[in-house]
């Protein structure tokens, strides 16, 4: 058996040994150091196979290490390529120690310890398991950790030692953890109990193009003490981005997202860039006093915005300003430091803006906000976490609950433009990833709802950890039109529109401007909204629509000569749906789905006018159809589905002599069909089958009597 013993001054060991018991360092001695001599490192390793050991105290304080010692702490070790006495891994203890001589080693399992040491030159591959530490982690070595969890379980410890990279970490300690090492986190970050003390290492948040590390709901207010680092990836497109820290800072702007430098001159040559693929450059004069990188323009690069005078303001320096969290920016992110200032064409490279600072815990409010009804509030998130902003706004006073606005870098080109994310079901028109979750680091607009004071409210328990926003999404509404403009470069069309609107049509809905539509924000380029009496609307909820009423559509910004108009229709059977383009008094018909519409306009003419578009709709003539649709009880079964197979209950249908042309549809919301077939009917029963292969979430089911429509839908796939 292996021990380590830890030996204060004035005392020494006394062995009863077994007579074949040997030992490799002599203990009989007096210990004269000031601190406590631990026989651990340089070749102070007791190697004890039998008895026990006893120590007795020789000085002047009694009962220092005084007694005996029976089944002492195990020391695992690696070295010459296996583990000695055996694999720590479902065998060691919190009361063990192990350690990695030399070599390298993977751990086949989850690992608990009270101490883990690699030494210099050794290498221990946590893989993607558990290693719960209860006291020390001494890293002299290389650790490879990218997928594990470590957990620290004790009252007291510290991590030492080289940098080390986990893809999550959790205290569950009772006292204070020290970091005396730079720990960085690919995931998620867990405080459940004790103190987290980073102010001789720190925790630091990593981010990249997929995702980025979160912190947990935090309940305690002692869980971190000292500074932490924040990463926020951002892709290689030059474009604005609303920003928002979520730490505090007590250094400056240039210091944290500047990377401390900044341009003096304009020769490229002197370019300051001492971290590559970190920071960004932010302009703001000819010269670069002030904390701003010089620039030929003398452009500002960075904004705030004045809730109350609602307008966009300056950040007049970036060297004595610093962060603070929740206070959103507007930035121009043109890539890392690399980039040639000069040059507008310069190609942008992906970067991460970083910040040094204490994390916002527990609630945060925000009151600063206009109290004019319908007025835009630019508010961040404070958190380093996604936040629900359903319940953010719900636990918020006198703001609008049906919708919020974000950025999206990707629209208009790259130039960005306004998304409007409808809620609760974090929808949106403009095939952008914006849903519900609003980012870390992630700023957005919200609206107050009623004349009067207005607060935003976040709360621990509005954080959705790992919703990280990777889902396309358009309107759901199962009765609703979506509109899209695209710019058409030789009948090529981007991969983003240059924007969009949606409406979305129910009988509980009004036609009077409430707080369920939401009101229009101008981008810099190209805009389409919904003027319902003056007021422009990017999404409007209404009433189902009447015979021949007519919804006008709005244009403006155009920055080209060439455009196709993309037109979803969902719904709406009741009724026949145009497009009307006054230019050609022409009405163009819309079916199910996606419709494509090109047009050209010409701003010194008629082809520009901002009214030049709008909907019409017209009740349904059809011809006489062969079955009464309304007195069908259809049922559709299992619905979600889980397997491949969908049952559909007509009631009394019978159509086992065919004398009906019964075909299905199943379509995306956008009106893409993915399957159609015949459909069999016997005793007022049918299947469909194939379902299986689709993928997972919500489509449109569609019965027809040849071209006759008799029933739709929604089925969930699970």
């Amino acid at each position: 058996m292996r021990f380590l013993l830890t030996i204060n001054r004035f005392c020494f060991l006394v062995l009863f040994l077994a007579s074949s018991v040997g030992w490799s360092q002599s203990v009989d001695r007096e210990l004269t150091s000031s601190a406590a001599d631990s026989f651990i490192n340089g070749g102070n390793l007791f190697e004890i196979t039998v008895g026990d050991v006893a120590v007795t105290d020789l000085g002047a304080n009694p009962a220092i290490n005084q007694g005996f010692l029976q089944n002492a702490n195990t020391i695992y070790i690696y070295s010459g390529g296996s583990w000695s006495p055996m694999d720590p891994v479902g065998n060691a203890t919190d009361k063990d120690f192990v350690i990695v001589e030399d070599g390298s080693t993977t751990l086949t399992g989850n690992l608990i310890a009270q101490d883990l040491t690699i030494d210099p030159g050794a290498t221990l591959d946590f893989g993607s398991n558990d290693v719960s530490i209860s006291e020390r982690l001494i890293n002299n070595g290389t650790v490879l950790g990218g997928d594990a969890r470590l957990i620290f379980t004790g009252s007291t410890g510290e991590f030492t030692g080289n940098n080390i990279e986990v893809s999550n970490f959790e205290n569950n300690g009772s006292g204070t953890l020290s970091l005396e090492l730079d720990l960085s986190v690919y995931d998620l970050v867990t405080l459940n109990s004790g103190t987290v003390d980073n102010n001789s290492g720190k925790l630091i948040f990593k981010s990249g193009p997929v995702k980025t590390a979160m912190l947990n709901q935090v309940s305690i207010s002692n869980a971190m003490t000292g500074s932490v680092q924040v990463e926020r990836y951002y892709q290689d497109t030059r474009a604005f981005r609303f920003i928002s820290s979520p730490v505090t800072t007590t250094s400056s702007i240039n210091s944290n997202w500047q990377e401390g430098v900044n341009n003096t001159s304009l020769d490229y040559s002197q370019n300051q860039n001492p971290n590559p693929g970190f920071g960004t450059h932010i302009s703001g004069n000819f010269t670069g006093v002030n904390g701003f990188d010089a620039t030929q323009n003398g452009n500002p690069s960075l904004f705030g915005f004045d809730n109350i005078g609602q307008a966009w303001t300056v950040v007049s320096n970036t060297n004595s300003q610093t962060l603070s969290a929740g206070n959103p920016y507007r930035l121009f992110i043109r890539g890392d430091r690399s980039i040639n200032l000069n040059f507008n064409a310069s190609t942008p490279t992906e970067t991460r803006v970083r910040a040094e600072g204490e994390l916002a815990f527990g609630n945060f409010v925000e009151s600063n906000l206009n109290t004019g009804a319908g007025a835009f509030n630019f508010v961040g998130n404070p958190y380093q976490a996604a936040v629900d902003m359903n319940t953010v706004l719900g636990a918020s006073t006198n703001l609008n609950t049906n919708s919020f606005y974000v950025w999206d870098p990707n629209l208009q080109s790259g130039v960005g433009a306004y998304v409007t994310v409808a809620l609760p079901a974090g929808t949106n028109t403009s095939a952008s990833t914006a849903n519900q979750y609003l980012q870390p680091s992630q700023g957005a607009f919200v609206t107050t709802l009623n004349a009067g004071a207005a607060s935003i409210v976040f709360n621990e328990s509005d954080k959705a950890v790992g919703q990280n926003t990777s889902v396309y999404n358009t309107s759901n509404g199962i009765h609703s039109i979506v509109g899209q403009i695209f710019k058409n470069n030789a009948g090529v069309l981007g991969q983003y529109p240059e924007d969009s609107f949606g409406i979305d049509f129910h009988e509980t809905y009004s036609n009077d401007i409430n707080a369920m539509d939401a009101i229009k924000p101008f981008n810099v380029r190209e805009n389409i909204y919904v003027n319902n009496s003056g007021v422009n609307l990017s999404l409007e909820r209404r009433e189902l629509p009447a015979d021949n009423e007519e919804i006008h559509v709005d244009h403006s910004g155009y920055s080209v000569s060439e455009y196709t108009y993309r037109v979803y229709v969902t719904g709406l059977v009741a009724h026949d749906v145009f497009l009307r383009d006054d230019l050609s008094n022409q009405l163009v018909a819309l079916s199910q789905g996606l419709n494509e519409y090109q047009f050209s306009v010409d701003p010194n003419d008629a082809s520009g006018a901002i009214d030049r578009f709008s909907f019409v709709f017209q009740d349904t003539t059809l011809s006489n159809p062969t079955i009464d649709s309304g007195a069908l009880e259809i049922a559709l079964y299992p619905n979600p589905i889980n397997g491949d197979v969908l049952n559909i209950d007509l009631g009394n249908l019978d159509n086992s002599s065919n004398q009906y042309d019964l075909s299905f549809r199943v379509s995306t919301i956008l009106g893409q069909q993915i399957m159609s077939d015949a459909l069999n009917v016997s005793n007022g029963q049918a299947s469909v089958t194939g379902l299986g292969t689709l993928s997972t979430g919500t489509y449109l089911f569609e019965i027809y009597d040849g071209k006759d429509r008799l029933y739709t839908d929604k089925i969930i796939i699970e």
